[in-house]
C-alpha cells in the first residue's frame, strides 16, 4: 500500500487515514512513503468515518488512502465518498475474495450487496474497480474487475476468472 501511496502522493493531493499506524508510522516524522501526503491518525477505530469523512470535506483530496476497513460503518463511507468522485485505495482483511464478499461489513463495497431470499445479489457496481489479495511476501492476486469477481463468488465460482497471479 505504500508504494501506492508513494506514487498517487507525487501526482495528486492524497490523504491517509491510518488506523493502526502500519502505513505512515506514529512518530512526528511518518514513513518515507507517506511523506507527500498528509495523515490522520486514527487513535480510535470508533472514529474513523468522521475522519474519512473529514478528509474528504475539509482537504478535498484526489485520493484517500484508508488502512484496514470493516469497523463501525467506515465502508459504508468509504462507498459514499467515491460516490462524490474521490479516489479511494484501501485495505481490508480476509483470506479470499469469497470470505470479503461474503462478509456482511463489506457489502456496500462490494455492490450494495442484498440478500433476496437464499440468494445474494450485486445492486450496484463495486466501489472499487480492482482487488488486490496478498498471499505472502511478494505473491499476489490481483482481480481487475471487481464488480464481475464479485459476481463469480455470488454465482458460487471462486472470482478468480480474469484475476491474475503473480509472484516476485
Amino acid at each position: 500500500m505504500r508504494k501506492v501511496i508513494l506514487h498517487l502522493a507525487a501526482r495528486y493531493g492524497t490523504k491517509v487515514v491510518d488506523t493502526s499506524s502500519e502505513v505512515t508510522d506514529s512518530g512526528q516524522i511518518g514513513h518515507w512513503a507517506a511523506m507527500p501526503t498528509h495523515r490522520i491518525l486514527v487513535s480510535d477505530k470508533k472514529e474513523q468515518p468522521k475522519l474519512i469523512r473529514q478528509a474528504y470535506a475539509n482537504h478535498s483530496p484526489m485520493f484517500i488512502a484508508v488502512d484496514e476497513i470493516g469497523h463501525h460503518g467506515d465502508a459504508d463511507v468509504v462507498a459514499s465518498t467515491v460516490d462524490r468522485e474521490a479516489g479511494m485505495v484501501a485495505t481490508c482483511h480476509g483470506e479470499t475474495l469469497t470470505n470479503v464478499v461474503n462478509t456482511p461489513t463489506f457489502w456496500s463495497v462490494m455492490g450494495a450487496m442484498r440478500e433476496q431470499g437464499l440468494t445474494r445479489q450485486r445492486m450496484t457496481e463495486a466501489t472499487f474497480d480492482v482487488a488486490v489479495a496478498v498471499r505472502g511476501v511478494g505473491r499476489f492476486v490481483s482481480h481487475d474487475r471487481m464488480s464481475q469477481a464479485v459476481d463469480e463468488v455470488l454465482a458460487g465460482r471462486s472470482g478468480r476468472r480474469g484475476g491474475r497471479s503473480a509472484a516476485r
